[in-house]
């Protein structure tokens, strides 16, 4: 049973405890919940929502699982929040998609809902040519940047050149060399169809860059000389 307590009355302290905690930040989005969250906020359609997430992915404005927005991705959300802001208005998008359902179910007609829309448009787009040249600036730099991240994998060995991991659009094949080409012709075949991430780790071996590699769940940090005595260490030998 608790004792009776009067107001006023001074109480002893027994113990007194500081705790120092973070605010622990909101988890990051996957694809299905991305596309639950357009849901919930009437973005998008059924029919557009996974075409959207896939988009964002193509483009090279997030990766990985769960999501992170690349440098390119916050480059394109600044230069539009700063120039014209209307384009992602989230409540502009959400009236056009409400007026097309509207039109589907006959509450409105078609000309009145691409008559409001060409107004926007012609305002939108005028806002973005007067500001095209600034846009166009800062996105170039953003993906300059952005694009040096994803392909520097180290210092030439050989000249004064990067090491870098250069992609045939066309084929697809992959290979890290030297930005120096054709005068340097310094190169390191890499896995085919394999997802490769440049890091800032050395090898202890011998001292050339290493890459991450993924294999499905599977990550390793690899030398990017094949002929590595860092590999043959890890090698299995034959039965």
């Amino acid at each position: 049973m608790l004792p009776s307590i009067q107001g006023g009355a001074l109480l002893p302290v027994l113990d007194v405890e500081i705790s120092e905690g973070e605010t622990k930040p909101p988890f990051r989005y996957n694809p299905a919940s991305l596309i639950r969250e357009l849901e919930a906020k009437g973005l998008g359609t059924k029919a557009t929502r996974a075409e959207i997430v896939d988009t964002l992915y193509r483009r090279r404005y997030i990766k990985e699982i769960p999501m992170k927005v690349t440098g390119a991705g916050m480059a394109v959300i600044d230069a539009l929040e700063r120039y014209v802001p209307e384009i992602i208005d989230e409540e502009l998008t959400r009236r056009f998609e409400e007026s097309v359902e509207k039109i589907r179910v006959n509450d409105i007609s078609k000309d009145v809902v691409l008559a409001e829309a060409k107004e926007e448009l012609i305002k939108v787009i005028a806002e973005f040519k007067e500001k095209e040249s600034e846009i166009g600036a800062l996105l170039f730099e953003a993906f300059t940047v952005t694009k040096r991240k994803q392909e520097f994998v180290g210092s030439c060995s050989e000249c004064d050149g990067e090491l870098r991991i250069v992609k045939n659009p066309k084929t697809g094949k992959q290979f890290i060399g030297c930005s120096g080409y054709p005068k340097c012709r310094n190169s390191f075949p890499l896995p085919q169809k394999v997802p490769v991430k440049p890091t800032d780790k050395t090898c202890n071996a011998c001292g050339l860059p290493m890459v991450g590699l993924s294999f499905g769940r599977k990550k390793i940090l690899s030398c990017i000389d094949p002929n590595c005595t860092s590999k043959q260490k890890r090698a299995k030998p034959k039965k």
